[in-house]
């Protein structure tokens, strides 16, 4: 903190002067008016710096017999000098401020303040007030997210493009995340890139700044073209069904099933009335 000394009492003369039948003559009549009584230091001192912490709200109770008060809040991020004339950038120190509260504008999104406010009058300052440490509370990252101009869900043919594009702000890192190639750091403030369309993956765009950290997701279905196998005979008589393959490296094997030609029905029916000979 810093010492504010008290002012020590003045002394003045005031002349008189007067005549008598007898001459004139002149004398003097000092006396001392002594200095008020230093206030008490503010019972507290009270400090918020909301989002988007770039203004703080500094305020006190009134001191009995205060007529200004010198403030004092120390920016922690570079320390505190001591003095008015020497403080540091971010730093208040002011002796003269007439009202009970104070607006530090602009103030330093994540920085935490040591606060303390001696009363004053003319006769001197108190100590200063018990001291308040607050932060400004910093806003979370803000994080627009699309690909090819959609937040998503969207639906994308397998092996066609992916037009990824974001702007942040608020952000000092950002990571992509994604199951179908798109993955990494990313620029914090704004890029595009292009990907293929593989398989079906949620993309994931998470960004972290001093506020926090702020996620976007976009899905994107990958419709697939199979490798279609021939039908199979027609083997299940009971449901007149054939089966065939499916096939697609990304996008997996499935079976497919249709209902049997009427010749083969026909088979399978010709096959379910013969009788066996005794």
């Amino acid at each position: 903190m810093t010492a504010i000394g008290a002012h020590t009492a003045s002394v003045y003369c005031y002349g008189i002067s007067g005549a008598t039948w007898y001459g004139s003559g002149w004398t003097t009549v000092p006396f001392t008016v002594a200095a008020p009584a230093i206030p008490p230091q503010p019972a507290s001192v009270t400090g918020s710096c909301p989002v988007p912490g770039t203004v703080a709200n500094i305020s006190w109770p009134a001191s009995l017999g205060a007529t200004f008060y010198a403030l004092r809040s120390d920016n922690q991020s570079n320390g505190w000098q001591g003095t008015c004339a020497g403080a540091y950038v971010g730093d208040v120190c002011i002796d003269n401020v007439a009202s009970t509260s104070y607006v530090i504008n602009p103030s330093t999104p994540g920085a935490s303040y040591n606060t303390w406010v001696h009363a004053c009058n003319a006769g001197g300052c108190s100590p200063g007030a018990a001291s308040t440490i607050f932060t400004c509370i910093p806003p979370a990252p803000a994080v627009t997210f699309t690909i090819n101009g959609s937040t998503g869900p969207l639906t994308l043919t397998q092996g066609s493009t992916k037009n990824f594009a974001w702007t942040v702000t608020n952000a000092t890192s950002c990571t992509a995340s994604s199951s179908d190639g798109w993955s990494g750091s990313k620029n914090p403030s704004s890029g595009t890139e292009t990907g293929t369309a593989n398989i079906t993956s949620d993309h994931t765009l998470s960004c972290t700044g001093l506020g926090g950290t702020t996620e976007k997701t976009v899905r994107v279905n990958v419709t697939c073209t199979p490798s279609t196998g021939s039908w199979g005979p027609c083997s299940n008589c009971v449901n007149e069904t054939k089966e065939r393959a499916n096939i697609n490296a990304s996008c997996g094997t499935w079976t497919e099933t249709t209902d049997c030609s009427p010749t083969e029905k026909n088979t399978c029916r010709d096959f379910n009335r013969k009788e066996v000979a005794p």
